[in-house]
């Protein structure tokens, strides 16, 4: 079994940029099934302002159909940021009150959707994004462990132990923590994500 640690810094943590200009390539780390590792190169393009806009609407609408009061981007309110957009958006009904309509970021490079939330000032959202690459909880970095692989035959002591070892970890109970211990022994990775308060 092998057990790997990863910094969350962004929405593609430990993934380095390469390029500039107009597209960027990030490097995936992919281990084929014999554990060796490969590296493969995607390149993206960028998104513009106006496929920001389009994402935004998109949203909205859904939204607007879900809430049943019909929605539009605030688009005088938008702000433009390295990473990408927040958009706002209200009733189109002025006369219509709204309550916990976040606004939300759009991220230039991938075209994710990140709502923000309302408890917070939008300004501490975007810096918690700017900083984490993640809109909540604010300003708090954090990392991943990934459980992967294990050796067929392996002594039912090891499961209990690692069983044990989740439960600590993460708080699961029992059945939540058993389940992550069976994934594995099937061959399926299973990653922990934790807060630097953890």
């Amino acid at each position: 079994m092998t057990i790997r640690r990863h910094a969350v810094d962004g929405p593609l943590s430990g993934v380095p940029d390469v390029g500039t200009g107009e597209e960027r390539a990030f490097l995936v780390n992919l281990h084929d099934s014999r554990g060796k590792l490969q590296r493969m190169a995607n390149w993206i393009p960028l998104l513009d302002p106006a496929g920001a806009a389009q994402i935004a609407g998109r949203y909205v609408y859904g939204v607007s159909r879900d809430a049943g009061v019909e929605l539009r981007v605030l688009e005088d309110q938008t702000i433009e940021r390295e990473f990408g957009w927040v958009f706002f958006y209200g009733p189109a009904d002025e006369s219509i009150l709204l309550a916990g309509n976040a606004p939300f970021i759009i991220d230039r490079r991938l075209g994710s959707i990140r709502p923000t939330g309302t408890a917070l000032p939008i300004e501490t959202c975007i810096q918690t994004y700017e900083a984490t690459g993640r809109t909540f909880p604010p300003g708090l970095p954090g990392y991943a462990v990934t459980i992967e692989g294990w050796e067929q035959g392996a002594s039912e002591f090891g499961k209990i132990a690692l069983t044990k070892l989740i439960r600590s970890a993460r708080g699961y109970t029992l059945s939540e923590a058993k389940a992550c211990t069976d994934d594995v022994t099937e061959g399926r990775d299973v990653i922990l994500t934790f807060s630097t308060l953890d």
